[in-house]
């Protein structure tokens, strides 16, 4: 019995011997063995924001008085800044007290909104809007609001009529909003939520 415990005592001793040369063996040949590898540069994305950035001018006055036959230069424009991202452009009008006085179908004291530059929003009555392309926004441009820059005044308006004004105020404000994903001028109008 002590032979074969002797024994096996020594084939211990001889297997971790043998295993420690394998393994010596395999570390020596493994670092002498050239891999093929390749690193690639780093690709950095950088992320910046867009901006729209709209100003509403009028240089003619806030305070007018209205005159028969009497036009009144009133000239609120409204301008994307250059920089900006293409954009829905809208301009709201509002009327306070305005005159309802009419020479047949026409009304005495009005103005128009100038067409080459606002179309009306499809359900809208008063809100107005300009589709800017990205170049002109990115270049900056300036929009006239209405037409001629006038408020137009009857000379068929009596001084009866005018006494009865309670001083008649016009309004405007205009928004922008980015153009890409937000539909249509109807649409994109909804998502201003005025």
């Amino acid at each position: 019995m002590k032979h074969s415990a002797n024994r096996r005592i020594v084939s211990s001793k001889t297997f971790v011997v043998m295993l420690a040369l394998v393994l010596a063996l395999g570390c020596a040949v493994g670092g002498t063995i050239a891999w093929l590898t390749k690193t690639t540069g780093t690709v950095t994305n950088t992320f910046t924001y867009g901006n729209i950035d709209i100003t509403l001018t009028e240089n003619t006055g806030d305070t007018y008085k209205i005159i028969p036959g009497q036009n009144i230069d009133k000239d609120p424009k409204v301008t994307v800044v250059g920089g900006s991202e293409a954009c829905w452009l809208f301009v709201k009008v509002e009327e306070k007290d305005w005159p309802t006085f009419t020479d047949g179908s026409n009304r005495k004291v009005s103005y128009a909104i100038d067409t080459a530059n606002w179309t009306l929003v499809p359900g809208e009555t008063n809100v107005y809007y300009h589709e800017v392309d990205a170049a002109t926004a990115l270049a900056g441009t300036t929009f006239n609001v209405l037409k001629d820059n006038k408020v137009f005044v009857s000379d068929t308006l009596t001084k009866g009529e005018i006494e009865n004004l309670t001083n008649p105020t016009l309004s405007f404000t205009a928004y922008a909003i980015q153009k890409e994903g937000t539909g249509d001028a109807a649409a994109a109008w909804a998502k201003i939520g005025a």
